[in-house]
């Protein structure tokens, strides 16, 4: 006679393990493995990042004559470019390229402290003089800028994983070209205001008694622009370069405007709300 605790289970363990983490396809291959390192390996891709960008940066500076300040004030604002760049172009690309997180709004909001965490230890030491020498005041505008923006774009991707996963729970496809659309989208949304700062035309000159305007709004309304902006040279007023309350102001719309792709990021992780039966 056959003990049955021999006889093999109809339901294997692995099986409903893997259920449990939402795999509409629990005898196909562990599609989460890739995720097993979070966040650690993607802290360490992005540590790698900006320490590339900024040895890039600075030994370009040092090779054109290291002792202008301003190479070295242009190498800064290129690091905060490439930080910009890779905060709201690369880390949505590198997420699409992979299978979902499960928890898809706390896993963007994760990957988002571990983004800008590291950028602070980039971007504060341009405070001293053998930097950039920036204020504090340019310094944390430059901040709020970038962690606006990454905001924003973080409530975009939070919303397209959602999207991600609850189909993948309901075992239905989603492909590339989804991935290419959704990712052609948030480029539009961080890069088309870029052309609205090219149509203005670049930085008026000083001479005589002529002063710059101390903003220039258009350059506002795209990260890409809106680094150089924050950090330009304003030696009129007194200072190399100086930020206004309109620049403050702009980076607490462009989180606002974040606002809601969370919200909805939340509501699309949730799924509809089951029809209220009778009782």
């Amino acid at each position: 006679m056959t003990d049955p605790a021999d006889s093999p289970s109809p339901h294997p363990t692995s099986d409903i393990s893997q259920s449990r983490r939402g795999d509409p396809h629990p005898t196909s291959k562990d599609r989460w493995a890739h995720r097993r390192g979070e966040p650690r390996v993607f802290a360490l891709a992005w540590t790698v990042f900006l320490f590339a960008a900024t040895l890039i940066t600075f030994v370009a500076a040092q090779s054109a004559g290291i002792g202008d300040r301003s190479l070295v004030r242009s190498a800064a604002q290129l690091l905060v470019f490439a930080a910009a760049l890779g905060l709201t172009v690369l880390w949505p690309m590198a997420r699409l390229s992979q299978a979902p997180d499960p928890r898809p709004v706390a896993g963007t909001a994760k990957d988002l402290l571990v983004l800008l965490i590291p950028l602070q230890a980039m971007l504060w030491p341009q405070a001293m003089w053998w930097l950039a020498r920036w204020p504090l005041a340019v310094i944390g505008a430059a901040d709020l800028l970038l962690v606006s923006w990454a905001f924003l774009v973080g409530g975009l991707l939070a919303c397209f994983q959602a999207a991600r996963a609850r189909r993948a729970r309901a075992g239905q496809q989603w492909g590339v070209a989804q991935n290419i659309t959704a990712m052609v989208l948030i480029i539009l949304i961080v890069a088309t205001g870029s052309l609205a700062a090219l149509g203005d035309g670049p930085p008026p000159l000083t001479g005589g008694d002529v002063v710059p305007p101390s903003i220039r709004p258009a350059c506002l309304l795209s990260p890409f622009t809106a680094v150089f902006e924050t950090t330009r040279d304003r030696a009129w007023s007194g200072i190399t370069a100086a930020v206004s309350p309109g620049h403050i102001l702009a980076s607490f719309l462009t989180a606002l405007f974040g606002l809601p792709g969370w919200l909805l990021a939340a509501r699309v992780q949730r799924g509809p709300r089951p029809p209220a039966g009778l009782h």
